[in-house]
């Protein structure tokens, strides 16, 4: 097989992903409405992550009638396609503060990588009608976009600064002195007060514990009780995603790399934890407007933690706000962690 076959068949295929991304969007479209911002001739699916453009050329009046007339609209539709999607694609905004012709003025080796991007997009639909000839292209954010706008240096620096930590832990030392004592071993289970934690470091010194006293509790009504509270926190706190609900921030613009932070400015997500490689292959967030729908995305499903969001920080308009009680809840759940460093992130959006 020689280069140019090679590439032929390298290109084939990438046509045929992107076709099948745009299929998928719409089939996901019969079903739920996608969150698209049109920008002229161009629109930005933040649903799919897809930017895509279309451009039109018409027939000469000359050439009315004749075989070169439609492969001249053809010509003139690409060229008005690609044209429209530098545009788009300039606009897209990367955080609260740049877009990606910011990015473009500061480096030039973006710029170069952003207009490659761009001369490569595939074409996805064609369509000739009285005269007109009309091309869409789609180009992804995830993969070989997002790496170029948010290079992996760029994105440790934005996770560097003030991040969140949750340091401080409460055990409840008086309740649990009052259910621990080994000679209860009769105890009615019932009649022992509840205990709850509220980070993960109060139930990993809860269940060292356990694990110090079972074998002198001759099977202790309190440490059963224990024992009880920490499957049950475990079973309720498996989380297979995380739903920032914004619905109600009319203000929030969405950006390739919003912000999670508490009131203060510290920041929760992306965090040093969040992996980089599956930011640039499934990008940071996904949207949605509708929290039904977002629940049984699969980026999410099945059982997703749904946070609600405070307000905006400041003026910058990508970057939310929740609760301090909510951020280390967070920060204690291991699966919520989990979720945050893979990127199984969703934010509800109003329409």
């Amino acid at each position: 097989m020689n280069l140019f076959q090679s590439g032929s068949i390298k290109q084939s295929i990438s046509i045929k992903i992107i076709v099948l991304l745009i299929s998928l969007f719409m089939f996901y479209d019969a079903f739920a409405k996608t969150v698209v911002n049109k920008t002229g001739s161009g629109a930005i699916d933040w649903s799919n992550g897809v930017i895509y453009a279309v451009g039109y050329g018409p027939v000469p009046e000359n050439l009315r009638g004749k075989a070169k007339g439609k492969l001249f609209a053809r010509r003139v539709a690409i060229v008005d396609a690609y044209r429209n999607l530098a545009e788009t694609t300039e606009g897209v905004k990367v955080t609260s503060e740049t877009t990606v012709v910011d990015s473009m003025k500061r480096s030039r080796v973006i710029k170069t990588k952003v207009s490659a991007l761009i001369k490569g997009a595939q074409v996805v639909s064609e369509k000739f009608a009285g005269g007109m000839f009309s091309v869409k292209l789609a180009l992804p954010i995830s993969g070989r976009f997002m790496k170029t706008i948010i290079p992996r240096e760029t994105f440790k620096k934005l996770i560097r600064v003030n991040q969140f930590s949750q340091n401080r832990y409460n055990i409840p030392w008086e309740k649990l002195l009052n259910i621990l004592p080994i000679s209860s071993a009769h105890a009615d289970i019932n009649t022992i007060p509840d205990i709850d934690f509220y980070n993960k470091t109060e139930r990993e010194t809860v269940k060292k514990l356990i694990k110090w006293l079972d074998p002198m509790s001759n099977q202790s009504a309190g440490i059963e009780k224990l024992k009880a509270t920490v499957q049950h926190y475990e079973q309720k706190t498996v989380y297979t995603g995380i739903i920032l609900d914004a619905s109600h921030l009319v203000d929030f613009e969405m950006a390739t790399v919003p912000m999670l932070k508490t009131n203060d400015g510290k920041l929760i997500y992306p965090n040093p934890q969040t992996s980089y490689d599956n930011v640039v292959k499934h990008r940071l967030v996904s949207y949605d407007f509708d929290l039904k729908d977002a629940t049984e995305n699969p980026r999410v499903a099945l059982h997703p933690m749904v946070i609600k969001a405070d307000s905006l920080y400041k003026s910058k308009l990508s970057d939310i706000i929740i609760s301090d009680d909510d951020a280390k809840l967070i920060s204690s759940i291991a699966s919520a962690n989990q979720n945050l460093n893979k990127a199984r992130v969703m934010i509800i959006v109003a329409e």
